[in-house]
């Protein structure tokens, strides 16, 4: 596929950068279970939904569904950073100690940003495939991303109890 000259560029790029140009997939992989969890709600939240009568009696049932996933959501990209400090031997105490506090408080911002902007995004899109658009189911995803951090947090304190 490459030349002997382009692969010795490309070594010669790396090592001047000092690093090394990993494949997609394999950074993919890092994120395996936010990924596809996001994948799913993706595609739940842009495929019409029958009505499903049986439920009608549950208050605010599709509020409910909203919340758990984007917490459901937020708890996974919880668990790929805690897998991901553990595979790296990082600590991942959020009270200072080795783990230095703004990689905690950036993972905080982006597990609070990252679910309710997909889900707000979501919600602009589902009027193009027969479904409606609702403030409250917004409103839903980012309360699911607030407790899906505090469990987070949590998740992450219990394993640096248990390591």
């Amino acid at each position: 596929m490459f030349s002997e000259t382009e692969r010795s560029s490309l070594k010669q790029a790396q090592s001047a950068l000092g690093t090394e140009c990993k494949p997609i997939k394999t950074k993919i992989m890092k994120y395996k279970y936010s990924i596809s969890l996001g994948i799913i709600i993706i595609i739940l939240s842009l495929i019409p939904v029958p009505e499903v009568k049986q439920l009608d009696n549950v208050p605010l049932m599709d509020k409910w569904v909203h919340f758990l996933m984007y917490g459901a959501l937020t708890v996974a990209m919880w668990i790929d950073w805690i897998l991901l400090k553990r595979q790296n031997n990082i600590p991942t105490n959020i009270n200072g100690g080795s783990t230095p506090i703004p990689s905690v408080i950036i993972y905080i911002v982006m597990t609070l940003v990252i679910p309710s902007f997909l889900g707000g995004m979501l919600e602009i899109l589902q009027p193009l495939c027969n479904r409606s658009c609702e403030m409250l189911d917004f409103v839903a995803d980012a309360i699911g991303a607030i407790l899906g951090t505090i469990a987070g947090l949590v998740l992450s304190n219990i394993y640096k109890a248990h390591s």
